[in-house]
């Protein structure tokens, strides 16, 4: 590429992303939303928005929980980690999107007193490692 900087090469050039896993179960659990699925509500007419939010374990991928919510809210996320962390006990650690719910001071909270530790994933980089 004649005429480019060494800067504008570098700049236009896809980046590579360092695909991690983590080796033992239990050490890293992820969560994450997402909605899309439009419902009708019970009177026929108008659409409701269902989210899911689901949980798994990032060795083996292993499905904690999952539930669907016609809001994705804090009390949805603390039902489906409360219920998650009783059935298969506490991660070590606890991945997440920056979604508003999950780096919420409640949030950070909720985890830190069952003792595990919030790991926010970095600010525009791409989905969750799964």
């Amino acid at each position: 590429a004649a005429g480019l900087s060494r800067a504008q090469l570098l700049k236009d050039r896809p980046r590579a992303y360092r695909r991690w896993q983590r080796r033992e179960p239990g050490a890293l659990w992820q969560f994450d939303a997402t909605g899309g699925l439009w419902l009708p509500d019970r009177s026929g007419r108008r659409p409701r928005q269902l989210w899911i939010i689901a949980g798994k374990d990032d060795a083996s991928r292993f499905l904690v929980g999952a539930r669907a919510f016609f809001h994705a809210h804090q009390a949805a996320l603390d039902e489906l980690c409360k219920r998650a962390f009783r059935r298969w006990g506490i991660p070590r650690g606890v991945y997440v999107d920056r979604g508003s719910i999950f780096v919420s001071v409640h949030f950070r909270r909720v985890i830190a007193e069952v003792g595990s530790e919030l790991i926010p994933a970095t600010a525009y980089y791409p989905l969750l490692s799964g």
